[in-house]
């Protein structure tokens, strides 16, 4: 009977030694599933960006292709290429500033000046907005500059600052530089009277674009000293003198 015994408990023991391997290699499995999935948790999770990233990324393509369209060389797809991008920068207004003002330290001008003409488009409403361009009033473009002090002049606090520029850039020998500059006086209203004297050299030059602008300013300043006054009635007296000139012209004497 003892004999008997001895292959049923060698069974038995084979049995349980089988079953065990057998949960071994169920459980291995399972373990490499929990290994993965800790992995998997201790992985960052991916952010979305926030609205006002995804803002300034549309800005910041928007200022890429209006770079971009400059250089389009046909004419119908560069108007539209312009158009658009310029359009979708001044949906933004203010909020495209941080991407300007970094385009404003740019090394190439052609990025720089890009950028004032945009800029000139939003304009700043207040002190502070506007103080942030006058570390660029240094640029040795003049159209950044005549951009700059065209948002400048429309803010009372900086007109000085604006009157210094424009007496330099009035006097510029690019006449689309001086008609900015011109209407730039004219923001100034009445502040514009120490830049008389440039407005009426404008106003001489018959071929300059800028003189309907000048004269639109001098409108704004209150008096003319003697020899000024002289000078408008020698300009409006003058031979082949345009019609309209002439009779804005008039306008400011009797209006003095």
């Amino acid at each position: 009977m003892d004999d008997l015994r001895i292959p049923s408990l060698l069974l038995c023991l084979t049995l349980f030694s089988s079953s065990c391997q057998n949960e071994s290699v169920k459980t291995a499995p399972s373990q490499t599933q929990s290994k993965n999935t800790k992995s998997a948790a201790n992985q960052p999770e991916k952010k979305l960006p926030t609205p006002e990233e995804l803002k300034r990324q549309e800005i910041d393509k928007s200022f890429k292709e209006f770079l971009a369209a400059q250089d389009e060389p046909d004419p119908e797809k560069w108007k539209s290429r312009y158009d658009n991008s310029f359009e979708t920068i001044l949906k933004y207004g203010k909020e495209a500033l941080p991407t300007l003002l970094h385009a404003l330290d740019d090394k190439d001008q052609k990025i720089r000046e890009s950028a004032s003409i945009i800029v000139s488009a939003i304009g700043p409403s207040t002190p502070e907005e506007s103080g942030q361009f006058i570390p660029h009033l240094k640029d040795e473009s003049e159209m950044v500059r005549v951009n700059l002090v065209a948002c400048l002049s429309l803010v009372p606090e900086r007109s000085d600052i604006a009157i210094a520029q424009l007496k330099e850039l009035l006097s510029s020998k690019d006449d689309s530089i001086r008609t900015t500059a011109a209407g730039s006086a004219a923001n100034l209203g009445e502040k514009a009277a120490p830049l008389t004297d440039l407005l009426l050299e404008i106003v001489a030059d018959n071929y300059s674009q800028a003189r309907n602008l000048a004269l639109e300013a001098l409108g704004r300043v209150p008096t003319f000293t003697a020899p000024q006054q002289q000078k408008i009635n020698e300009l409006a007296t003058a031979d082949q003198q345009d019609p309209n000139i002439t009779q804005k012209l008039k306008s400011l004497l009797e209006k003095k």
